[in-house]
């Protein structure tokens, strides 16, 4: 999930002011046969100018702030 309506962001329970209006924001899941952890401590590593974090089912990433 990238850039989203503000329509599709209330359907999906985002926040107001999500960076997903913006197209700020990222979520994604694993490669094939790559656990959750390993990705988000990956992805993590490869961009410490955001904030990157585990929901759980993906992993959201969006500006520092």
């Amino acid at each position: 999930s990238t850039k989203r309506s503000p329509e599709r962001n209330r359907a999906v329970g985002g926040v107001a002011n999500s960076f997903h209006l913006t197209g700020q924001a990222r979520d994604s899941v694993p490669p094939a046969g790559m656990s959750m952890n390993e990705y988000y401590r990956r992805l993590k590593a490869a961009n410490p100018d955001k904030d990157v974090i585990n929901e759980g089912d993906h992993i959201h990433m969006e500006p520092k702030g």
